[in-house]
């Protein structure tokens, strides 16, 4: 081989190996991306885990870009730029997040408590801090122990790490026995794992400023608890705890976090467990005679004037819980007075042996209700008590919704089931009307609170996710764009349900279950309030960090917006959708790997029936050896994946490629007045060669076909991320018009099997992207077919009608028609 040749071959063999780099490492930085989103559904920003993934992040990311414009010929170079100066940002937000974490204190006094503060104590700490500075002695003094603390026990000795294992993918499964193995699994860590000293430390102080308590009662306040969702009844409390029992008890309220029913209410809900960490609120125990719950409007009532008190003897554990009944009063909210009372439970004038509050104390404890109403501004659902003296004290205010049952996850349903399968991306219900769409292409159709039903799980519908109810996908990957994006905007979501397009008819109300992988039809479940998922997002947008906007967000979408660019990255996932997106259109840019025939050492393809001469080039094992390499080479020597998905579509029964048997003479004509005019081509360029360039999992076909010419750019494997399958077709013989309308027939064809389809003129681009490997060959045998029918279909083609009935004939397998 000369040096030329040689050189020629070893550039190309280079570009290869850039390609490779970049897909390779693309799927390690998607996969890097989810686990950093993982992380962040349990551990805070400062934690030691997140920020070493995240400085991994970083340097990689800086490789791609330097890849990327390897095969861009430093073209993006202004990437550097933009990644030094995210690299700034984040870097400073993990020292800030460092330093943050560190002064949040461990332990604050329930009187020092607002709503302001609920990130750091928790929904119902900052609810009763609130009612204590405002209704001075009604709320039993105590403290907090804060989330803050609850990072600190994650961090030390390895829990959180052991945890996040347990908990990767426990919200999506739909096997209950592994979910409670696995729940049990998680809470055992916490019971058994140590407690900071700087934590036990500030707990004994805070318990040695009340000498006076006897006992304590040890308490939940999640973040968002008593707020957009209840979790009434979700955690445990313990009650009369002994001082030197502190610590193990508030391990025990940390440990419920992760019972399978709260597992199962936060999945129903749409949370992740990050937006909901635990404080735990620690009490003296009430010395109560009687106890209950007031609703300040009585919610069987609404359009009535009135209040409802439920009562017990003693604490009422039992009564909120759902075990005992207890006695329920009526209670006018304008006069006080009793409206009504349970048959069974008569008033009684003064104290009953039972603890029935009197009259006068019913009185009291509704008037201290409105107050508490007056503050915060709307109806509450109250836990009460009276101390032996009569005196009602606050223990908890919540505001009075309607929240989902944490039953509900496994709640049945009569709707028949019409779709199922696949893997579950984001857990939870939807409802809604079937979108069903073939692509990108057609998002215009998708109306407002669908459920979005696609082929092809790609990151070019990110813009519908705000919209749309819940997500199926016949194809897509765990660790893609989209599913990162399901996740982020908390749309349940299923990918890889065959048949789902076919058998999810465009139009009709269905049910998804995302978590059990199940669509159902009509209403499934007209119990659940349409707006669970618009609060969980509301939740979770509330304890996003800059970290999760300067590393997770994505913005970059649509690689045909004038927006999609380096100086439009704004995170590092922005920067590693840009460089798979133009690292792969680098290498298909029209000329930058066909190489000259004098150059390169390639090989004719011995292939009878082709109007024109194939030529092979093999730069990795994409080529059977032998021990004498003759000039041509077999089609089934070619070891290649694509290029044997590609040849059988064109070798297909029925694709004819000798020529036509009829040839529109006004079509005829006009190639010859367009040879003239326009010159698309050269007079011989129906002779010119055609180029492949292969791997065993790569393709790059370059061909000239009669005045028009087609790319094919390919890498298929079992690695869905790294797959990708491009097209390119343009040019023409005929007229400009009919040149449109070949197009046109590629485009809707095109849309049909699953591409996202572009067309500007009579140039059509499409691709798939991160598809598993059969649907990646799959779509390589229809290009193959594709090229074969199209290839002199503008000297057929006279109007859209005929488009359309092309369109047809090529769905159906009626390659006869194109002959």
């Amino acid at each position: 081989m000369s040096d030329a040749r040689e050189e020629s071959v070893a550039v190309l063999r280079a570009r290869h190996d850039a390609l490779r780099d970049l897909l390779d490492r693309n799927g390690e930085l998607l996969e890097l991306l989810a686990e950093i989103q993982l992380d962040l559904r349990l551990l805070v920003p400062g934690n030691p885990v997140v920020r070493a993934r995240t400085l991994q992040l970083l340097e990689a990311t800086l490789l791609q870009a330097q890849t990327t414009n390897i095969l861009a010929r430093d073209r993006h170079a202004q990437l550097y730029e933009v990644h030094a100066r995210i690299e700034a940002e984040v870097r400073r937000v993990l020292q800030e997040e460092r330093d943050r974490e560190r002064a949040y204190p461990t332990i604050v006094p329930l009187a020092d408590c607002s709503r302001g503060d609920q990130h750091l104590v928790g929904g119902k700490a900052a609810r009763l801090g609130e009612l204590a500075a405002a209704l001075p002695g009604r709320v039993p003094e105590g403290f907090v122990v804060t989330t803050a603390a609850y990072a600190r026990f994650l961090a030390h000795g390895g829990t959180g790490a052991r945890l996040r294992m347990l908990l990767e993918d426990l919200d999506l499964t739909a096997e209950v026995d592994r979910l409670r193995r696995q729940a049990a699994e998680a809470r055992k860590v916490i019971l058994e794992s140590p407690i900071p000293d700087q934590v036990a430390s500030a707990m004994r102080q805070a318990v040695e400023a009340q000498p006076r308590a006897e006992s304590w009662a040890v308490r939940s306040s999640a973040v968002g608890e008593d707020g957009p969702f209840s979790f009434a009844g979700q955690f445990e409390s313990c009650l009369h705890v002994q001082v030197e029992d502190l610590p193990t008890a508030w391990r025990r309220v940390l440990a419920s976090n992760f019972a399978d029913h709260v597992i199962r209410y936060r999945l129903v809900c749409g949370l992740f467990e990050l937006a909901t960490p635990m404080a735990v609120l620690c009490m003296p125990m009430v010395d109560a005679r009687c106890a209950g719950v007031l609703y300040t409007r009585d919610p069987a009532r609404s359009e009535e004037d009135t209040m409802l008190v439920t009562s017990q003897g003693g604490l009422a554990p039992d009564l909120v819980g759902g075990v005992s009944d207890g006695e329920t009063f009526v209670v006018s909210r304008k006069e006080l007075s009793l409206a009504g009372q349970d048959v069974q439970a008569p008033v009684a004038a003064a104290p009953a042996a039972a603890g029935s509050p009197s009259r006068d104390e019913q009185r009291a404890l509704c008037r201290l209700g409105l107050e508490a109403e007056a503050i915060f501004g709307e109806a509450l659902d109250v836990e009460w008590a009276l101390d032996r003296s009569g005196r009602p004290v606050l223990l908890q205010a919540r505001p009075l919704t309607a929240t989902p049952r944490p039953e509900a996850a496994q709640a049945k349903t009569a709707s028949p089931c019409i779709a199922r399968g696949g893997v579950t991306i984001v857990g939870g219900r939807a409802m809604g009307v079937v979108a069903a769409i073939e692509g990108p292409s057609r998002s215009e159709e998708v109306p407002e609170g669908s459920i979005l039903v696609v082929r092809q799980a790609s990151p070019e519908l990110a813009h519908l996710l705000p919209k749309i109810e819940g997500l199926v996908a016949e194809h897509g990957s765990v660790a893609g764009h989209l599913a990162s994006l399901a996740r982020e905007f908390g749309v349940p979501s299923v990918f890889g349900m065959t048949g789902a397009v076919t058998s999810l008819v465009h139009g009709t109300r269905v049910s998804l279950d995302a978590s059990r992988g199940q669509v159902h039809a009509g209403v499934a479940w007209p119990e659940e309030g349409g707006d669970t998922r618009r609060r969980a997002r509301e939740l979770r947008s509330g304890t996003r960090s800059p970290l999760h906007q300067l590393v997770l967000r994505l913005d970059l979408t649509d690689p045909r917006a004038a927006s999609f660019r380096p100086k439009g990255c704004r995170s590092l996932h922005d920067i590693v959708r840009f460089c798979h997106e133009r690292g792969v259109a680098s290498v298909f840019e029209p000329g930058e790997w066909r190489p000259g025939a004098s150059q390169v050492e390639a090989r004719r393809l011995r292939a009878s029936g082709l109007p024109y001469d194939l030529w092979v080039l093999d730069v990795g094992s994409g080529v059977g050896l032998r021990e004498e390499q003759p000039a041509e080479v077999e089609p089934r020597e070619v070891l290649s994946r694509p290029f044997q998905a590609l040849w059988r579509g064109m070798m297909a029964p029925g694709i004819v490629w000798s020529g036509r048997r009829s040839v529109d003479l006004m079509g005829f004509a006009s190639v010859v007045s367009s040879s003239l005019a326009e010159t698309p081509g050269d007079a011989d360029s129906l002779g010119l060669d055609s180029y492949m360039i292969v791997a065993s999992d790569y393709l790059n076909f370059n061909g000239r076909m009669a005045y028009h010419y087609v790319m094919i750019d390919a890498v298929v494997n079992e690695t869905p991320e790294g797959n990708y399958v491009n097209f390119r077709f343009w040019g023409g013989g005929a007229g400009r018009v009919q040149r449109d309308l070949r197009a046109v027939f590629l485009a809707r064809v095109l849309a049909r099997l699953g591409f996202t389809v572009e067309r500007r003129g009579d140039l059509v681009t499409a691709w798939l992207r991160c598809c598993p490997e059969p649907v990646s060959e799959a779509g390589l045998e229809s290009l193959g077919k594709l090229t074969g029918c199209a290839r002199q279909l503008d000297m057929l083609i006279r109007s859209e009608t005929a488009v359309d009935q092309y369109v047809d004939h090529f769905l159906k397998g009626d390659y006869g028609e194109f002959a």
